[in-house]
């Protein structure tokens, strides 16, 4: 900024200076210089008009009516009557960076000039992929984000000595207009890069020195996935075997029992009719009194043919008769014809 004390007046009307080029950091408060004189002891405050321009968008105006400015802006109005029309940015952000202009116009003189204001700010750097596998190709990545202006650069450093096969991605916008890039390198890890230190360095604008970022490596042993994988699925194809034969077998073997079920009759079947032929084999065997009666057979064939029915039924070998008590066996020793008169009802 230019200070009045610094201007020699050199006996032109008014003379404007204005610094060309400004540079602060974003979220910075920021002072555009811009000093002017007059011919005269001093300025009329009625005779001028002080405006300020963004890209040639007025942002501020300044007349004996009254000052109209940005709410991010001021002016002192006070220090403008003794030439001093700088413009004051607080906060400054990335979308303020770009060219203003100061114009003064005093009495029917005007003169105006142009200063570049420039936002930097600085790069983040964060390193990634440091976990790498022994004699095997590895990529690692340095991000930086969140800078500006655009232009950077990344190097890669193994212990101090610049490492090749560096590349350098395509720069993205961010939607805060800052800017962020990968930069990474491939190498081949060895055990003996267990000790060694790798650096990541960035060069840019904003920083009065390069930025390193210093790491090691975290070297794993390699494992054969290829083997690993034959392995899992070679399982799986076995289990998936053996359960194929168990649910064969058992389909096969299921239809064999129950054919052998049904030819194989149960012993006692054979030995022993059914209950109902029994039945009948019996009552065939024991006439009732009604129907010795009908027959009028004699009465030693009677006899003769219970002592038959009795020793039938009572031959202890027989499977096929239930175990019958002493006390409810029949005595027919003194069985004889009865008249029919003396029959009696059987329940």
């Amino acid at each position: 900024m230019c200070e009045l004390s610094d201007l020699a007046w050199s006996g032109a009307a008014m003379k404007l200076l204005i610094s060309p080029t400004q540079r602060t950091f974003r979220g910075s408060n920021v002072v555009l210089g811009c000093t002017f004189l007059v011919d005269g002891p001093s300025v009329e405050p009625s005779s001028f008009i002080i405006k300020w321009y963004f890209k040639r968008k007025e942002i501020l105006t300044f007349s004996s009516e009254g000052l109209i400015i940005h709410p991010r802006m001021s002016f002192n109005a006070q220090t403008a009557r003794n030439g001093d029309a700088s413009l004051y940015i607080s906060n400054v952000t990335i979308f303020d960076d770009g060219t203003y202009t100061c114009s003064v116009m005093y009495k029917m003189e005007q003169k105006e000039k142009n200063t570049q204001l420039q936002i930097m700010a600085s790069p983040k750097v964060m390193i990634t992929n440091k976990v790498v596998t022994e004699n095997k190709a590895s990529t690692m990545t340095c991000t930086a984000t969140e800078f500006y202006p655009p232009d950077i650069k990344i190097t890669w450093l193994g212990d101090e000595q610049l490492l090749q096969n560096s590349e350098l991605g395509e720069i993205t916008l961010n939607d805060d207009r800052t800017f962020s890039v990968l930069s990474t390198v491939t190498i081949t890890p060895s055990d003996g890069d267990r000790d060694r230190t790798f650096s990541c360095r960035v060069l840019h604008t904003s920083l009065l020195e390069p930025m390193r970022k210093d790491f090691q490596l975290d070297i794993q042993k390699d494992l054969n996935i290829g083997l690993i994988v034959g392995i899992i699925c070679a399982v799986f194809i076995l289990l998936a075997t053996l359960l194929g034969i168990f649910f064969y077998m058992r389909h096969r073997s299921a239809p064999q029992t129950a054919k052998i079920q049904q030819s194989e009759p149960d012993e006692m079947d054979q030995l022993c009719p059914p209950e109902d032929n029994v039945i009948m084999d019996n009552q065939q065997q024991h006439p009732s009194p009604q129907e010795a009666y009908v027959r009028e057979e004699p009465e030693a064939d009677v006899r003769e043919e219970s002592d038959d029915i009795r020793n039938d039924c009572m031959a202890p070998t027989d499977p096929c008769l239930p175990h019958i008590e002493e006390s409810s066996v029949i005595e027919l020793d003194d069985f004889e014809v009865i008249h029919k008169s003396e029959l009696y009802d059987y329940p």
